[in-house]
């Protein structure tokens, strides 16, 4: 709801902004303008409408909803723990399902399922090579002996 709050407020500073804009444009071409100042201009245009922001709830417009959601799912896909220096996902980065038999590359950090990884290093080396950490982006070697519980 805030952050939706907040959306809305820079609008209207955006609003109000451009009225000021205008109005600083009017007194340069007019000789005669009036003399308010300008932030009471902008406290007058913007005022009002930020006290009916404060009060609008936001819970029943299709915007929040699907923010809502979209958090929610975020929530349920990336459960994070806390380990060591960096959190862990839940899930095993090889084969998607949640870890039940975890362990962690001595290289890395990275937490696996011990089956997932080890079909994993079997497969690697029954082509030829040794395994990669399945974590995008890491790319550090594994083998059996670099797994710990």
């Amino acid at each position: 709801v805030e952050l939706l709050r907040l959306k809305e407020a820079a609008a209207l500073h955006s609003a109000a902004m451009t009225t000021v804009k205008r109005d600083i444009t009017s007194r340069l071409l007019d000789e005669n303008a009036g003399d308010e100042s300008l932030s009471d201009g902008y406290q007058s245009f913007l005022g009002p409408k930020l006290a009916a922001l404060e009060s609008k709830t936001f819970e029943a417009s299709r915007e929040y909803k699907t923010l809502d959601r979209t958090l929610r799912d975020a929530d349920d896909e990336e459960l994070q723990m806390e380990g060591g220096d960096a959190p862990i996902n839940t899930k095993c980065p090889m084969t998607g399902a949640e870890i039940e038999s975890a362990v962690k590359s001595t290289k890395c950090g990275h937490y696996y399922d011990l089956e997932g990884i080890n079909g994993h290093i079997r497969a690697s080396a029954r082509a030829g090579g040794t395994a990669r950490c399945p974590v995008a982006g890491c790319g550090s070697r594994v083998g059996k002996d670099d797994l710990e519980r």
